[in-house]
């Protein structure tokens, strides 16, 4: 199944370094909007905290292992929050369901059709993969630009995904692959870490 996380058009932002980036739009400040009205609240658990901040949640790990002497920490981010940051106008920016949105293919072809990017595509790893799963991904915009993009760059033998272990403690290095992504021209020299684009039908078939 492939999953959806489309954008039309862009905002403008300013970019500094990894962690220093500003819109260019009023944002509202992040405790000004809760985005996880259910909270979790720990009455046991003596190992980890954590801490609301209305766009994110800080996820502190006290004791890792035995004896251990530095604790880690994890910034949970909604994907839909990176996108905004990243300088993208995420298609479902005002519904406000917690989580992932269910929708069925016909909703998403009406909606994002005209979208330019799409990023996140789940298990899929190539155009090729998208339209064997269903052919009317070809109609989305996106898809015959080729600006289709996922966060599998750095899989391993296994299948283990770095993204879902280094990227959820980096979450400045995620935004900085989304804006360069979305915003190439500001960052001329930065490489990917986790975000490749997905090859073209005819590279695929060489």
């Amino acid at each position: 199944m492939a999953a959806w996380l489309l954008c039309m058009g862009m905002h403008p932002i300013t970019w500094g370094s990894p962690g220093s980036v500003t819109t260019g739009e009023s944002a509202p400040a992040a405790e000004s909007v809760d985005l996880f009205p259910h909270k979790a609240r720990l009455r046991f658990a003596r190992c980890f905290t954590i801490e609301y901040h209305g766009t994110y949640k800080r996820l502190e790990v006290l004791t890792p292992w035995r004896n251990a002497r530095e604790t880690f920490v994890y910034i949970l981010v909604y994907n839909a929050r990176f996108l905004e940051d990243a300088g993208a106008h995420y298609l479902w920016r005002d519904d406000k369901t917690p989580g992932s949105i269910p929708l069925a293919i016909e909703t998403v072809v009406e909606r994002a059709r005209a979208a330019e990017f799409w990023v996140d595509t789940g298990m899929c790893r190539s155009l090729a993969e998208l339209r064997e799963i269903d052919d009317r991904y070809e109609r989305f915009s996106s898809f015959c630009s080729g600006k289709v993009f996922n966060n599998d760059a750095r899989v391993n033998a296994e299948g283990g995904n770095d993204f879902w272990e280094t990227g959820i403690t980096r979450p400045d290095l995620v935004l900085a692959d989304l804006i360069s992504i979305f915003h190439p021209e500001l960052v001329t020299e930065y490489r990917r870490i986790w975000y490749r684009q997905l090859p073209a039908l005819a590279e695929e078939k060489q």
